[in-house]
């Protein structure tokens, strides 16, 4: 039984993550490669999407380098709202993304707004998110904050180059706190930023 992958590469590299798909156990699927040059993720919704639905014991999901500014696929709402659904113990995550789709989510395939049973969870563990250099304009902060937040509902680590990522973490804190003020988990809340230096 498989329950950790670990595989790193200094070179750009596109793995064959359907390969994986076979093992159901996992709780650390961690693979890095380089975006030195141009960006190597290729993990879009469908990829990410599969990889899920098969290894719903995942703690531990990184796919490629920390996030860059020249993506050229990357996973949408639907794909976190996937990792959400399906992986309600994932603590870390570190995967490209397309920032802008969670400023303006499709009405289709985006957060339901009043989840089922069979929708949304709405205990996912996450507390740590690698966002890493992403680039997004400044007014969209607040939106993209709300999204974050309905998807992971909890407390997390923000690991990020680009500064406009501060202004989410400070939306995050007051709105928590606003949206509950006397909750434990809001009036506990430490978000702790991790400002990271480019290689």
């Amino acid at each position: 039984m498989l329950s950790e992958f670990y595989f790193h590469t200094s070179h750009s590299w596109n793995p064959n993550y359907p390969s994986l798909l076979p093992f159901t156990q996992p709780t650390n699927l961690v693979i890095e490669s380089s975006c030195h040059g141009g960006c190597s993720s290729t993990v879009d919704d469908d990829t990410i999407t599969s990889l899920v639905r098969t290894m719903p014991k995942l703690r531990i999901l990184a796919l490629g380098d920390k996030p860059c500014s020249e993506i050229r696929a990357g996973v949408t709402v639907k794909g976190l709202v996937a990792l959400a659904d399906y992986c309600p113990g994932l603590y870390t995550l570190r995967v490209h993304f397309q920032v802008a789709s969670l400023a303006t989510p499709p009405a289709s395939g985006g957060i339901p707004p009043n989840p089922g049973p069979t929708a949304l969870r709405r205990d996912c563990a996450l507390m740590e998110l690698e966002v890493g250099e992403m680039p997004f304009p400044e007014e969209e902060a607040s939106a993209i904050t709300m999204t974050v937040a309905r998807i992971f509902p909890r407390p997390a680590y923000l690991h990020y180059i680009d500064e406009n990522w501060e202004e989410v973490t400070d939306v995050t804190c007051a709105s928590r706190q606003f949206i509950d003020p006397s909750s434990e988990q809001y009036s506990s809340l430490h978000f702790s930023v991790a400002l990271m230096t480019p290689p």
